[in-house]
């Protein structure tokens, strides 16, 4: 068996966290949007898409960090 660099499963566990982390907070963001819309007023929040947008980009950077392990 051929061991990888030292600390290397405790990067790729932290990295793992944190990608499921922040796809865990797209999911959220998703719903938040889905509720506001299926609600009375049917209007998401004005800054939905600015928390939507951040969530997605945290996630592509946390999906990308990833693939340098």
């Amino acid at each position: 068996m051929i061991a990888g660099p030292p600390g290397g499963s405790a990067r790729l566990g932290d990295a793992l966290r944190s990608s499921r982390e922040a796809l865990n907070d797209i999911q959220r963001q998703l719903d938040a949007l889905l509720s506001a819309v299926q609600a009375p007023a049917g209007r998401p929040p004005p800054d939905a898409a600015d928390r939507l947008r951040r969530a997605s980009k945290r996630a592509g950077i946390a999906i990308n960090r990833l693939a340098t392990l």
